[in-house]
């Protein structure tokens, strides 16, 4: 529905602005990596090179994380709002899914139900008590009840029995 149009259109938008900062900052960060690797390393001789790579991966990274920060904190509600947006679409999507395969089964049961109504159903013994089935008995008699536990507490309104006059 709407919300999907809406959530996708998002999503884009925050694709193509992420693709068009990646490209600008790959080649800032190469250039500015290289040349912050070199000028720390240059007195460094042979190990120079070595020196020069880890030192501009390091400047990169920090580059990445900073800008990374700060976009999260330009664009956090707008990216959390699609998200949302995005999910709650999803929600109503996956609510009729499930109310359509409910009423399938439901359906399904209805219908047999009704079938097994028209096969057994005969309108002329409609006032007949059933007829007894093939089988064991029902069972009718009961195990006899027990009677309760003597209560041992006191009740108001009952005479209540002598202490008991054993002494030790």
């Amino acid at each position: 529905g709407v919300t999907d149009r809406a959530a996708a259109a998002a999503g884009r938008a925050a694709a193509e602005r992420l693709a068009a900062r990646g490209a600008a900052r790959a080649g800032a960060r190469a250039v500015g990596g290289a040349a912050a690797g070199g000028a720390l390393c240059s007195p460094g001789g042979p190990a120079a090179l070595g020196c020069a790579l880890i030192a501009g991966a390091a400047a990169w990274i920090g580059t990445d994380w900073a800008l990374l920060a700060i976009d999260e904190h330009l664009h956090r509600e707008e990216l959390l709002g699609a998200l949302r947006a995005g999910l709650a679409g999803l929600r109503g999507q996956m609510e009729q899914e499930l109310l359509g395969a409910y009423d399938t089964i439901i359906g399904g049961q209805y219908d047999a139900v009704e079938d097994e109504i028209h096969r057994t159903f005969v309108p002329a013994r409609a006032g007949e008590p059933p007829a007894p089935q093939a089988g064991p008995a029902p069972q009718t008699e009961r195990a006899p009840q027990t009677e309760p536990a003597p209560q041992t507490e006191p009740q108001p309104g009952r005479p209540q029995p002598p202490p008991s006059s054993a002494t030790p």
